[in-house]
C-alpha cells in the first residue's frame, strides 16, 4: 500500500488491524466502528485514494485485509463508486471482486445501478479501460464458467 492516512486516522486503522490479527470480535467491531466514524467525518478526497489502494491491495495482491460490510459500505464502496463515476481505471475491477459485499448492501447496489453482477461490473471495467488485462482475464474466465455450467445441463443427445 502506497497511500497513507493522516496520523490520527492511521492510528485508528492500525488499532483495527491489530484487533483483526488478535481475532477479538468485540474489539474488532468497536475499533472498526471508531475508525469509520472518524474517517467519514473527513472529506472523501482526503481518503479516497487510500480506500482505493486498500481495494487494490486486497483484490490484485491478495492482501490479508478483511473487507467487513461496515468498512465496505462506508469507506470502500463510496471511494470505488466515485472512481467509477469518474472512469478511473481499476475501480470497477476491484469492485467486481467485492460483489459479495455489494450484494449484501442494497443501498450500494442502488447507487451503482445497471448490471451489478460480477460479469456486468467487469464489462464496465473494460469500458473504462479497454487495456485492463486483469479485468479481461476475469471476465473471460467467468463467462467460460457460466457457459460450461450451462452446457453441462444440456441432454447428451443435444451435444454436437
Amino acid at each position: 500500500m502506497n497511500q497513507r492516512l493522516c496520523p490520527d486516522l492511521q492510528k485508528l486503522w492500525d488499532d483495527y488491524i491489530e484487533a483483526e490479527e488478535l481475532h477479538i470480535r468485540p474489539e474488532i467491531e468497536s475499533r472498526l466502528k471508531r475508525f469509520i466514524e472518524n474517517i467519514v467525518c473527513k472529506p472523501l478526497p482526503e481518503w479516497q485514494n487510500w480506500a482505493m489502494d486498500i481495494a487494490k491491495s486486497v483484490v490484485d495482491y491478495e492482501a490479508n485485509i478483511k473487507i467487513r460490510l461496515p468498512l465496505f459500505r462506508s469507506v470502500i464502496f463510496p471511494s470505488l463508486h466515485k472512481g467509477i463515476v469518474e472512469n478511473k481505471p481499476g475501480c470497477a475491477r476491484w469492485l467486481a471482486d467485492l460483489v459479495p459485499q455489494l450484494h449484501h448492501s442494497p443501498c450500494c447496489k442502488e447507487q451503482l445501478g445497471g448490471d451489478t453482477t460480477r460479469i456486468g461490473i467487469l464489462r464496465l471495467a473494460l469500458k473504462h479501460d479497454k487495456d485492463d488485462a486483469r479485468a479481461r482475464k476475469k471476465l473471460i474466465s467467468d463467462l467460460q464458467k457460466n457457459l460450461e455450467y450451462s452446457i453441462h445441463e444440456l441432454p447428451t443427445a443435444v451435444h454436437i
